[in-house]
């Protein structure tokens, strides 16, 4: 079990490094990358994507520190000590963050594209 717990924090740092890329370089100009933005919705049609930009690039930013965070507390709890009710709340947190992110990310392709 420790071996399976130990390699799911390290695809959990891994997903949350990617996701703080992903918030980085769209802040910097570049494009949505797909962690970011759903398959089907076209950028061609957002009303305001500069504005969509800067809407999602805080939210993307506490979703991916959240996420290496609480994949870096998984391996300490494995390799270095017990972090008891800390993890824990710690999954609380990431749950909590997890779910505003994806209320608010469907608000702002609501707003940014009607849909």
């Amino acid at each position: 079990m420790g071996d399976f717990s130990s390699a799911m924090d390290g695809i959990i740092i891994l997903c949350g490094l990617y996701i703080l890329y992903a918030a980085i370089t769209m802040r910097a100009g570049g494009e949505i990358q797909s962690v970011l933005i759903s398959k089907n919705l076209d950028v061609k049609k957002c009303k305001d994507l500069e504005g969509y930009k800067r809407y999602l690039f805080p939210r993307a930013l506490v979703m991916g520190l959240v996420t290496v965070l609480f994949g870096a507390a998984g391996m300490v709890n494995a390799y270095v000590m017990e972090l008891g009710f800390v993890y824990s709340g710690l999954l609380v947190l990431v749950l909590l963050v997890l779910v505003w992110y994806f209320i608010d990310y469907r608000k702002g392709i609501q707003r940014f594209w009607g849909v």
